[in-house]
């Protein structure tokens, strides 16, 4: 029986009645697993999560924040580099966005491979990335949030709070590009808000997240 039928026969309350009548079932490897992740994809949002995530919602609309799709990107590397490279397409599409907004993005660094080997990044692509650590230690340096805020966030961050720094250290009037995974932990965190508060003096929204 697959994971269908299982749940089905559960469903219609037979499940006990086909286990009695067709003894032993030969049930998929993969069953808890997968029934264990369809529970996670429907049990209610984190309370903290969800606070992160009407803050985002409230930001972009009161124009702190702005969402930017795949097809603003523009190509910076040629196709021949994203076929022989472990990264996925959309990893080169943040990073045409960062070139075309002269930004820097905030990712998860360093990239490692599924087997965890660390992944070399394209030749003249560091500048263009930092992880979560490192936006902590620039806030802390330019006195945006005080020791008692970075220990908060440091915990808030989990892995990612007590990885090294990694990237350079964004200067004033800098775009940020977030992917919308990072960008829920950073607003999580609160470094998001402590970010859009010292912006809120310009035009124009400088920082993005990919929708």
């Amino acid at each position: 029986m697959d994971v269908t039928s299982i749940l089905l026969a559960n469903h219609f309350d037979i499940l006990t009645a086909v286990e009695q009548e067709f003894s032993p079932l030969s049930l998929p490897f993969d069953l808890v697993p997968a029934l264990h992740k369809m529970r996670d994809a429907i049990r209610p949002m984190q309370p903290s999560r969800l606070k992160a995530c009407r803050k985002i919602v409230s930001m972009v609309n009161n124009g702190d924040l702005q969402i930017i799709k795949d097809d603003e990107s523009i190509n910076i590397v040629d196709d021949e580099c994203i076929k022989t490279s472990t990264l996925p397409r959309s990893w080169f599409n943040l990073l045409a966005i960062a070139a075309k907004h002269n930004g820097i993005i905030i990712d998860f660094l360093p990239k490692r491979t599924l087997s965890g080997e660390n992944i070399i990044l394209p030749d003249g692509t560091d500048s263009h990335f930092i992880n979560c650590r490192q936006l902590l230690e620039t806030l802390m340096s330019q006195h945006i949030i005080d020791c008692e805020e970075y220990e908060v966030i440091i915990n808030k961050l989990g892995t990612e709070g007590i990885a090294a720094p990694i990237g350079p250290t964004p200067i004033e009037g800098t775009p940020l590009i977030i992917d919308h995974t990072i960008l829920v932990m950073i607003s999580e965190s609160g470094m998001l808000a402590r970010i859009i508060h010292i912006e809120r003096n310009q035009p124009t929204p400088r920082h993005f997240f990919l929708g």
